[in-house]
Parts: structure tokens; sequence; C-alpha cells
């Protein structure tokens, strides 16, 4: 039945033909992003309260949220920002499936409304957003830049705004600068005071007057009529001719107030190139087609730049993700292509052109495959996916080339394809599908690594073993049935043209010499390279098995060989440091270079970076501004040609790895940088060279750079979350450890999120005073808003936008802040009474803002450091130590969180090692299920440590940090690196079972497989090749993965030609 099914070479080739078409087609159709759309099952609520301050937004607003929230489940951690009029609180909840998460976002959303009653009644309803790849960071950054901080620029850019909002794929846009319009009604203190009128009255006479009603219908004459009252309008005339309440005589708004239309106050200010801007962040849906996403908002930006002239702005793209994830795919694709060509070098060496060829062909068959299950499983194309392709690129052909080979040795002896064929398969078909399985049993595990980077990697296994379970397909159908028909040259000749029919078939024939010309060619090649190769091969043979029968003789003294070697490899690379301080310095200084480097994240940087500014707290908008500018300025002057896409600078914000920062003594300047090509140097080397005089410039509490990186979202890599109840023991225990953390070689740009030094005025009611002049309370508090932010008395809809209508005095400049409480108000006699004497005053320095972490007051410590000099681990358990034996006693109310990056580098190595004894356990039921042994597997597995001492020996050479994107590849690496010992093995076995000796059917066993074994190993390392090397483009986060599948399996060969037959000869008994 096996034999008529691959005979029929039309079914094969069709469904050939119908795989490599709607995998194409699914290819080119699936969505292109940098990263996998992941849920973070991070939750962000904001609420706002209008007006308040910090400590009012944090006592009536978080502290009820986060009691409701302290009765939700699985939550990891919960932070919180408290500042002026907003509240802002983060949520990570446990590693849970989607349907639990589902459940807890429910029971999140039930608990927050359940505690609105709590919440004072003029907070906004809180807005409750889910964290994802997609929405974590812009995809797209725009500036609408105009010729004056004026009403003209504010309609533009929200017209913008809401243009982009209505492109495909954008999920939402984030404004920086955008302020909101108003009706402004800014009263004047000294001639109220004049006629006897309060700031209330003002605010009564637009709320009284201001407003619709809708009054119902009537009917008149059988004829219904709806009546309702038209109060409001957006013209500042109707509104200043407005009379007064409680006013004696007649007194219009417009008389006393200038009444205009105007913006609220600003919380951010933008430039760009020195003109006053807008700053646009667009962030997309998830799986949008990032390409797709930046080609349309690019060209609705050129729409826009053709009216400059008649709209007054223009519309600048500052960075987007375009070139990040265009750079990713074109490394992975090109890594991929070259990739492909060296597989097939390597076959070509090995087994010819047709053979190689035929070999070759699964690849584009499996890939496509494997792209059309994607599509169908509504994934995106990213640099995730296209890791497993690569990866699975080498191991793809695996098993084709043990058929293949077998099929080519058994029909240079003259079988025919059929016989080969069939032969081969039924030969080969446990040890090579045990081979595929003992790979798919690494990788499988890897789907259930917790945490962001299980997320971020998930994807991979899922790809790897998609492709390896189609290369079975590739391997027992499709390769016998074309070997069939394209294995053996056959002489192609036209035929005279003799009839109509013949004549109408020879274009055809034509077309199909065409196609046959590289064959033929590759036929000609062959015929002069086949002695050639097989006299190597032969030589390839008896110098292999002289050299297995001299190991067989000495075992002992290979044995202690290998492990010398591996000893040596190992404590060299890990305790290298240790080592050279017993060495002369000359040798030492060599010897301490070779300790391989810990970098757990580590990753590819964004061509893009910050230079963040804090000024000292109370610092006001426009001079922060104006300092950044400097700043930018500053930038300018060290900046080569053709390395900077755009600098933007702003103030009122500053950007984070986690959470933004708000507040008027924060500005960064953003440093847009064109994709590396030619000379330009990279982030580090630009930052570093202008690091002196930026960090230099005077005014600034602290000026560092923030550096951002592709893969998993993280923090800082130190990043210390300092906890208690009150920041008065908070702040001493925070510059104790900036202090200490100065002192550790490597530390750099050390700071924190501390918001203090707000000089504030706290007022309380002085209620016997209030009780003489029978003032009511209220008044008092309203009056006061009245005096500073005002109050949003109304708001009315015009022009499709929300207009608020606000009431305030007006503003003067004050030389003092009791000058603010120089009015009066009428008592119940009607005597004036100052607002001075109806207030306690106190003196003090307020928070611009307040963080909690896990329900505590909590300021944050972070730094970054130098990878070259220290690792985080290191450098986080220094500070572990230096605060137990140095610090914690002085500080015993303080208690340290180090969670975050160093909780998920943790997380993800227990994990890892869990899931390796997981998969190694799964490898070892599989193959101890084809030997029927339960020692035979351990003779295999021995293997699995050397491929590690490989990956040891190629990130010396190379340089590679160890990461978690290594260690990913290391026990990936387990089920690769057992392949060669099964095949290895199962031949012996069968040697043994024909009567052989064991030390026969080793030798036998060793000298037949060594050519596909060295096939399969060196065709997964070519596939590998280029990634690793970085020929076709490096990159820090997946170079790694490739190095340590290259080095480890390379090692690995070696020692299974020798180790394994030399173990399999001492432990085996003949049956």
């Amino acid at each position: 039945m096996y034999k008529r099914f691959i005979e029929n070479g039309v079914l094969a080739n069709l469904t050939f033909l119908l795989v490599l078409v709607i995998g194409t087609m699914a290819y080119f159709s699936m969505p292109r992003e940098q990263d996998p759309t992941i849920n973070f099952n991070w939750i962000d609520i904001t609420t706002i309260l209008p007006g308040a301050t910090a400590q009012d937004v944090e006592s009536l607003v978080t502290d009820p949220l986060e009691d409701a929230i302290k009765n939700i489940s699985d939550t990891k951690f919960v932070s919180s920002t408290n500042r002026e009029s907003i509240s802002r609180i983060l949520v990570r909840f446990e590693e849970i499936d989607e349907r639990a998460f589902d459940k807890r976002l429910a029971d999140l959303r039930r608990e927050i409304q359940a505690v609105e009653d709590e919440i004072p009644e003029q907070a906004l309803a809180s807005t409750i957003t889910e964290i994802t790849t997609a929405n974590a960071f812009p995809t797209a950054i725009l500036a609408v830049v105009g010729q004056a901080d004026d009403e003209n620029l504010r309609r533009q850019a929200e017209q913008i705004k809401t243009g982009l909002e209505s492109i495909k794929g954008v999920s939402t846009v984030l404004t920086t600068g955008l302020r909101k319009p108003e009706l402004k009604v800014s009263f004047e203190v000294d001639r109220l005071q004049e006629l006897g009128i309060s700031p209330a009255d003002i605010a009564d006479t637009v709320a009284i007057y201001y407003q619709d009603v809708s009054a119902g219908s009537a009917e008149v004459n059988g004829q219904r009529w709806l009546v309702r009252l038209d109060g409001t309008s957006a013209n500042p005339d109707y509104l200043a001719s407005l009379p007064v309440v409680r006013a004696q005589g007649e007194v219009l708004l417009g008389d006393i107030a200038d009444v205009a239309r105007s913006r609220d106050r600003a919380s951010q200010l933008v430039s760009y190139n020195g003109q006053p801007a807008v700053m646009l962040s667009i962030t997309k849906k998830g799986g949008a087609n990032t390409l797709e996403l930046v080609k349309s908002v690019s060209a609705y930006l050129q729409q826009k730049n053709a009216n400059a002239d008649i709209s007054g702005v223009d519309v600048v793209l500052i960075d987007d993700q375009t070139e990040i994830t265009r750079s990713a795919l074109n490394v992975m694709e090109t890594n991929l292509l070259l990739g492909l060509i060296l597989v097939l070098i390597v076959t070509w060496l090995f087994l010819g052109t047709r053979m190689a060829l035929l070999t070759s062909a699964g690849i584009p068959f499996i890939l496509a495959g494997t792209f059309w299950f994607l599509q169908t499983a509504d994934q995106t194309l990213n640099v995730s996916v296209l890791l497993g392709v690569v990866i699975s690129l080498g191991m793809l052909v695996d098993d084709a080339v043990v058929i293949a080979e077998g099929i080519s040795y058994r029909m240079q002896r003259g079988a025919e394809a059929v016989v080969a064929s069939v032969e081969t398969v039924k030969e080969l078909f446990q040890p090579v599908t045990t081979a595929v399985l003992t790979t798919i049993a690494a990788f499988l595990p890897l789907m259930l690594l917790p945490g962001i980077l299980g997320k971020f990697m998930f994807i991979i296994p899922l790809v790897v073993t998609t492709a390896l379970l189609l290369s079975l397909v590739e391997a027992y159908w499709m390769l016998p049935s074309h070997t069939m028909g394209w294995a053996v040259p056959k002489k192609t000749k036209i035929a005279p043209v003799k009839s109509l029919g013949s004549l109408i078939k020879l274009p055809f024939k034509l077309l199909i010499m065409l196609f046959k010309l590289p064959l033929i060619f590759g036929d000609w090649v062959d015929e002069r390279a086949n002695p050639v190769r097989q006299r190597c091969l032969r030589w390839l043979r008896r110098s292999y098995t002289r050299r297995l029968i001299s190991v067989l003789r000495h075992p002992l003294l290979t044995l202690f060989s290998i492990f010398l070697v591996v000893a040596l490899l190992m404590s060299v690379a890990l305790k290298a440091q240790t080592i050279s301080e017993y060495l002369p310095q000359a040798l030492a200084e060599k010897v301490a270079k070779l300790e391989v480097k810990v970098d757990f994240f580590a990753s590819d940087p964004i061509r893009l970076y910050y230079v963040n500014v804090q000024m000292p707290v109370g610092t006001p908008l426009k001079t922060t501004l104006s300092l950044v500018e400097q700043i930018e300025s500053k930038v300018r002057n060290h900046i080569r040609p053709g390395e900077v896409r755009q600098l933007i600078s702003y103030s009122g914000l500053l950007f984070t790895e986690t959470s933004p920062f708000f507040g008027d003594h924060f500005g960064q300047v953003v440093v847009a940088l064109n994709p590396k090509t030619g000379g330009l140097r990279d982030v580090e080397q630009m930052i570093e060279s202008m690091r002196a005089d930026i960090v230099n410039t005077a005014g600034p509490d602290a000026i560092y750079f923030l550096t951002l990186s592709g893969g998993p979202p993280t923090s800082k890599p130190v990043s210390i979350k300092v906890r208690g109840d009150r920041f008065e023991d908070i702040r001493p225990a925070v510059e104790a450890l900036k202090q200490m953390l100065a002192t550790i070689a490597g530390v750099k740009d050390i700071s924190d999120d501390d918001a203090s030094g707000q000089r504030a005025l706290t007022l309380r009611i002085n209620t016997d005073a209030a009780h003489r002049a029978g003032i009511n309370p209220s008044l008092i508090a309203r009056t006061l808003r009245l005096l500073v932010d005002g109050e949003i008395v109304t708001s009315l809809r015009d022009r499709g936008e929300e207009l608020d209508v606000r009431v305030l005095a007006k503003q003067s400049k004050l030389s003092s802040i009791d000058e603010l409480l120089q009015i009066n108000l009428s008592s119940s006699k009607g005597d004036p009474v100052a607002l001075s004497t109806l207030l306690i005053k106190e003196y003090g320095v307020g928070q611009n803002s307040i963080r909690h972490y896990d329900f505590r007051r909590t300021i944050t410590v972070e730094a970054d450091i130098d990878k070259d000099v220290i690792n985080t681990v290191e450098v986080n358990q220094q500070i572990k130590d230096a605060w137990r034996d140095e610090l914690q006693r002085q500080h015993s109310s303080i208690s340290l969180d180090f969670s975050g990056l160093l909780d998920d580098i943790q997380e993800s190595i227990n994990a890892m090692v869990i899931l390796f004894g997981f998969g190694i356990g799964l490898i070892y039921v599989i193959l101890g299920t084809q030997f029927k042994s339960y020692f035979q597997p351990l003779i295999i597995l021995f293997t699995v440590p050397m491929a590690f001492t490989g990956v040891t020996a190629g990130l010396l050479l190379n340089g590679n940090p160890l990461s978690l994107f290594t260690l990913y590849g290391v026990v990936a690496l387990a089920g690769i690196a057992v392949n060669s010992a099964i095949v290895l093995i199962s031949t012996a076995n069968r040697h043994l079972e024909n009567g052989m000796t064991v030390r026969h059917a080793t030798l036998f066993a060793a000298r037949r497989r060594v050519v596909p074994i060295l096939i399969t190993s060196l065709s997964t390392i070519a596939g590998l090749f280029s990634l690793a090397t970085g020929l076709g483009g490096y990159s820090l986060l997946w170079g790694p993965v490739a190095t340590s599948i290259v080095w480890g399996l390379g090692f690995s060969t070696f020692l299974t030609l020798f180790l394994i037959p030399l173990l399999y000869n001492a432990f085996m008994q003949p049956k």
C-alpha cells in the first residue's frame, strides 16, 4: 500500500503545489509586527478628580480603590501614582489562563463600581485598560507644529487626532501638549470688592443662565409643540452680556470679568525645532499590521501637509516602528535565506545536486505548510515566528537527509528508486520518528514557560513543533515520491515535429527544458564531482573508523581526556576572575576576559533614546521647557550627519520603561535615530560621546539617559521599591541607598521618583471665626477654589468638541502667597470679613506625586549598569547584602522590594530548570519506548551535558552574554543533540540482533552512520550559522539562541561520534 502511495507522483506533486501556493499566499498576507501581541495581565485604572492635590487624590480616590482591589485574588502586585487631579493604579495579575483572567477582570470592575459612592462626586468614572504589547509602546510618534501656541494649533491638532483615530488598526492616539478648549470668565477681584459681589455670585450667574432645559411639549390647536429653553452659547459676547445675580443694580459679567474663548492650564509643553507643537503617540490594535498602519498614517500626513499653507500647521513623523519591525524582519528573512543556501551547499557536498535539491525542496513545502497553519491560528508574522522558522530550518532536512542518504546508498548499489525508498523508510522509520519526537519533547514544555518571557516566546515551540511534524510528511511521502521521478538523471531530447499536436506541445517542452537546465548543469557537475565526492566519503569513513578503533582500545584515557577538557572549559568560563588571581598579571588579564558575561535580558537596542531632565520641584513648566531646549541644542552639537531622524522636546512629562511621570519639573528630549547603516554609531556610543557635556548642564536636579530595547518589556537592572508608611522615614533610606549604589563599580544613571519639595500652603477653616461671621464653610471652600484654579461651572458641545465654562480670578503676579487671600466675604450682617481671618494657615512642603507599591507609600530607586563590568544578579545581590549588613538597622521601618526585572529573571530561571527536567523526562520515555531499554536512553542522554559544554565554548569565543534567551536555546538543544545518537545506537542494535559482537556492531554502525550524522548536524548548523554569526544581520536577542544551538550541536556531534560508541561498547552485552 505504501509503495502504491508513493508511486502516485501526481497526487504528491499536486499536494506539494497546493501547500506551496496557499502557504506563500498566507505568508504575504499575514500582518507584520515586531513582537507578537501579548496580554501581560496588566490592568491600568485611571480616575480623574479635577483640581485635587496629590494628597487629596491619594486619600479620596486611590485609598478606597486599593481597599477594593485587596478583595481581588490572583494579583501579583498593585502599584499606584497619585498626582494633581489624577489617580493611576496598575494591577498585575498572576499567570492565570485567559478564562480566569477575564473572570478576575470582571471582579475588578464590580469592586470598583461598588466603591464609587465613597469617591467624591466630582470624580470622573474610572477607565480600565488592558496593557498589551500593542499599546504599551507607540507604533508612531507625530508632532503637529504651529507658528504659535494658540487656538489654531489646538484645533488643528484635535482634528488630526480624530482623523488618525479613524485609520484602520489604530487603537488610541495619546496626546502631549494638547489643551482642552474653554470659555473662560476671569473676574477682577478688586472690582468685585467695590461692588460687594462675591466670586461665588459670578459662578452662580453662569450656572443659572447657562443651561438648556427641555420643558416638554404642549398642544396648540390640535398640534404638538416642543418647548425648550436654550440658555447656552459658545459665543463669549453672549456670556459677557449676562447680568450678575445678587448684584445691586444691573451689572453685566463683561463689566467685571474678561470673557474669552481660551484653553485650560497647560500641563505639558512641546517644542519642535524651537516652535510650539502638540505630540501625538499612536498605539495600534492587537494583531494590526504595523507596516500597513504606518503606511496609512504617512499617507494621511501627506494629505494634511499638502494644505499646510491653509491650516497653518505642519505634521511631522518623529519616529515609527516600521524601521524597527522591517529591520527585525529583514534580519530574520535574510538569515533564513542564507541558511537555506548553506543547507543546500552542505547537502550537495555529501549527496550531489539532485539529492540536495530534492532534500532542500522540502524546506519551502514545510515552511509553506507552517505559515498556512499560523494564518489559520490568527498569528502575525513577527520576529518570534521567524526565529522559530530559523531554528527549524536546519532540523527540517535532518530526517529527509537521513532518508535521502539511505535511498542514495541503495541506489548506488543497484536498487531501483521505488525499492530503495521503501526499504529505507522501513529501516529508518522508527529511529527517524523517534528523533523528531525527542526534539518536539524538548520544545513543547517551553510552551509552559511562565511570565512575560513565556508569553513572548510561546509561539516559538509551536512553530518548531508544527514544522517538525510537517517534515515527517516530507520525509516519508514527498521525498520518496519525488526521488522516483528526479533522482536518476534522464536524457532529455526534443522529438522532431511531425504533427500539429507536436507543434502545440513544443513550447511546453521548451519550458520544461528551461526548468531542467539547473538539473542538467548539476548533473554535468556531478559527473565530474562524484568520483572526488566518493573518494572523500570513503576517506572520511576509513579515517573515522581508524580513530574510533584507537578510542575503543583506550577507553579510560579517552574518558579522562574528555572529562578534563570539559572541566577546564567550564571552570575557566564560570570562575575566570577567581582563577586569574593566582596567575601572573599578563596571563591573568587574558584569562579574566574569558569569563562568560551574564546579561539575562540582553536584547537589541531600539534606535531611539531619551534625555531625561528633572528640575527642582516647583519649577514652572515654561522654565523646564526652556532648559530642555538648551539640552536639545547640546545634543545637536554632538550628533553626526545622517545619524538623527528627528528630535523633539517637552516638559511636564517623563516616560520611563514602566510608567510615565507627570509634573511641571519633568522634561525630556526624544532623539529618534535613522537605521544603523555604514559608519553610523550605535545608541550607546552616541550617548557616551555626549554624556559628560549633557549631565554637567547647570540647573536640573538630575539628568540621565534612557534607552529602550526590543523583546519582552523590562525595567532597569536596578529597580528597588523603598516602602514605608511615612515619607519622612523613606527619604533617608533612599539617600543611603543612592550613596551606596554610587560606590558599586559599573552602576550609572542613578535616579529616584521622589517628587517632594513642592512648596505648599495648607489651609483649614477657622470654625469659630466662620461661625461668628455667619459664613457657610462651603462658601469659603468654593471661594478659595475660584481664586486659584477656578470652577468648571458647566459645559456644552461646540463644533463636535466639549467646551468647558470656567470661572476664576484673573491671574496676577503675586509677591507673597498670602496675597491670594486678600478678599472680603460678606457676613450674615452684611459686614465685610477678610477671607484670611476665616482660615488657619500652615506653610510647608508638599508632594507633587505620591506612589504606592502593594498598598504602601513607595519611592523607587533605579539605576543602569555597565554590563561589561557587572550583571543584574550580581549588582542586586550586592545591594541586598549591603542593606542587610549596614543599612537595615538604621531604617527598621523600611522594607525593600526587588520585584520587577530581577523577579522575572528568577521566575524564568526556576521555570526553565523545571521544564528542562520535564523535557528530559519526556525524551527518556520516548527513547525507552523505542529501544525497550532502561539503560540505552541514558547513554544517549549523555550527549546533553556535552552539548552544554559546547554552548559555553561558543559564548566564550563569540563574546555573547549568557541570557535567558541563551538558556532557552540550551533547553531546545537538549532535544536536538540526541538525534545523532539515536540513529547510531538504532543501527548498532540491529547489527547485534543479526549476530555481530558488540565491538563489530559498534564499528559497523558508526562507519555506516558517520556520513548521515555529519550531514544532519552540519545542515542544522548551516541553517543557524548565519544568525549565530550575524552574516545576514546580527540580533542580540536571537543571535545567542542560534549560537547556543550551533556550538552545542557541533560539540555534541563530535562527542557522539566517539563517546557514544565508546559507552555502547563498554556497557552493552551481546544478545
